[in-house]
This record gives structure tokens, C-alpha cells and sequence, in this order.
């Protein structure tokens, strides 16, 4: 289907009063095909990624027009956003963090703990209708309309981070099928065997599961990791979800890297990777590029 024909089969299976568009969007350096939907009277909706869907066009289109529709309906009204913006105190709670591509050497990513650079934010709307799921980004203006500073707001969303850190045979096992226990290292790390539970373990924000490998930049996060390897340790960039990381002493950073290239041009959709890169936690939790 061209582009037309998938905007009027999509139009079809929606009602009358939600139009269709068909824009190009740039994420992560690739150029996607975003469908917007949007209520009459209303100058904003949800968008969603025609490379993101797999089956025929037919099942394509019929799956996104039930997508946009389930997202028109859970939608939060802009109320949800003005309360946030009148109480500081629940605007901090519901704060978490994002990383967003930085241009640099190859286009990759660079983890950086500057608030101004890799860092970005983004707002929970989950908040007044249990039954709804939905975040903004967080802009310049957003915070001066509340009132907070953004190195106020990065520490609040760092701290809002609730970190998963699992060992990765626990995670494969668990794809697999089989039924594992699985032991959050981060709240038990006394319990961390390297013995039994390998030497890569698996770091997300358990909160809020969708781009949650930015729990990496969480100082209480690299603290931890540390404290379970005893050391430094490598980040391997699995997603833009999670990433892997490993002890420092146990690997090579070259190879490490080939093998990130690897998994991401073979297993990771292009706009979910994070970077090629691996990255070195040192003392003081300073992230650097190892290779």
C-alpha cells in the first residue's frame, strides 16, 4: 500500500470524527512513518510507528487504527497535566528519566550524567485515572510553568527510579519458559552468586519498564552495581529499555563491543538501539566511553 491507501484504510476502521495523518518522524537518527489520530477540534493525539507492526498491510492497518483507538480512549484529559503543574510536591513524584540521542562520533548515544546533554525527562501522567497509562516530555517551558529548576527535576526523577538489577541467566531462563525465581540484586545484593547467577546481570527502571535503561545514570543505581562486583564494571547498551552490564576485569572492551554491534544489527529493532558503544562506570560512578 502507499501512503494514501493506507491513510483511507486506516480512516475506515475509525469513527467519523478522528482524522488520520501520515507525517515522517526522525527518532534515534532513522526516519519512521508516524500515524497520527486526532479527534475534530483537537490539535494533538497519539502516534504510533508503521515499522513497528509486522503481518500483512491489511493486519497492519487494522492493528494500528485499534491502537490509536485504545490510546484516544485512555488518554488523560490536559487537567491531569495542570494539577501536576499547581502541586510541586506530586509534579517531583511523578518525574522519571529518559535518555535522548546525543550527535556525536558514529551518531551513538553517549551516557553522560549532565543533565543538559544525554538526559531527558518525562512526566507520568498515570496519576488520576488508574485505568489510563500516558507521560510528556518534559520541556524548558513545562518546568518554568512549574516552577522547578531542571537539576532540581533530574534529581527527583533519579530518585523516583525503582531499579530492577537480575541476573541475565534468570532473565533467558524466564524467556525461555521455565519458571525462575527471580531475585532483585538491588534490594538483596547480599544474594548475588556469580557462581550460579553468571557474570552479566540486567539493569532496568522496574517502574516504569519502557525506556528504562536510563536507571543506568541513577547514582544509587552504579553505586549498588559496584558494591555487587566489588569494582568497575562495563555497560552494554541492550535497548533502549535495558541495558547489561558486566565486571570490568572479566572482559575485554573491544570484544564487548563487536558483540554489542552484533546483537543490535541482528536482534534489536533500529529504533529501540541505544548505541554500539561500551561504556566504563568508574570510581565515583563517572561513565565513560571504554570502546
Amino acid at each position: 500500500m502507499n501512503e494514501t491507501m493506507v491513510r483511507e484504510s486506516i480512516a475506515k476502521m475509525v469513527p467519523g470524527n478522528i482524522s488520520i495523518e501520515i507525517n515522517p518522524v526522525e527518532k534515534n537518527g532513522l526516519t519512521l512513518t508516524g500515524i497520527c489520530a486526532r479527534k475534530d477540534g483537537s490539535n494533538a493525539g497519539p502516534v504510533v510507528y508503521w515499522e513497528n507492526y509486522f503481518g500483512t498491510d491489511d493486519e497492519k492497518c487494522r492493528k494500528i487504527a485499534e491502537m490509536l483507538l485504545h490510546a484516544i480512549e485512555q488518554a488523560p484529559p490536559i487537567g491531569d497535566i495542570m494539577d501536576l503543574i499547581n502541586d510541586r510536591e506530586r509534579f517531583l513524584a511523578n518525574l522519571y528519566p529518559l535518555l535522548l540521542e546525543k550527535k556525536a562520533a558514529g551518531k551513538s548515544l553517549l551516557l553522560v550524567k549532565d543533565v543538559n546533554d544525554a538526559l531527558g525527562l518525562y512526566l507520568d501522567l498515570d496519576v488520576s485515572r488508574p485505568e489510563a497509562s500516558a507521560s510528556v516530555k518534559v520541556t524548558h517551558s513545562l518546568l518554568e510553568a512549574a516552577n522547578i529548576e531542571k537539576e532540581e527535576a533530574a534529581r527527583a526523577a533519579f530518585k523516583n527510579v525503582a531499579p530492577e538489577i537480575q541476573s541475565m541467566n534468570g532473565v533467558m531462563m524466564l524467556f525461555s519458559g521455565k519458571e525462575e525465581e527471580m531475585v532483585n540484586f538491588f534490594t538483596a545484593p547480599d544474594r548475588y552468586n556469580p557462581d550460579e547467577d553468571g557474570p552479566l546481570l540486567y539493569v532496568r527502571n522496574g517502574k516504569r519498564e519502557y525506556r528504562g535503561a536510563a536507571a543506568i545514570l541513577a547514582p544509587q543505581v552504579t553505586d549498588k552495581i559496584r558494591q555487587i562486583f566489588g569494582g568497575d564494571f562495563y555497560i552494554l547498551p541492550s535497548s533502549i529499555h535495558e541495558v547489561i552490564v558486566v565486571p570490568a576485569d572479566l572482559s575485554d572492551a573491544s570484544d564487548l563491543k563487536q558483540m554489542v554491534h552484533d546483537i543490535n544489527r541482528a536482534e534489536v529493532a533500529p529504533h529501540e538501539r541505544l548505541s554500539d558503544h561500551v561504556f566504563l562506570c568508574g570510581k565515583d560512578g563517572v561513565i565513560t566511553v571504554a570502546a
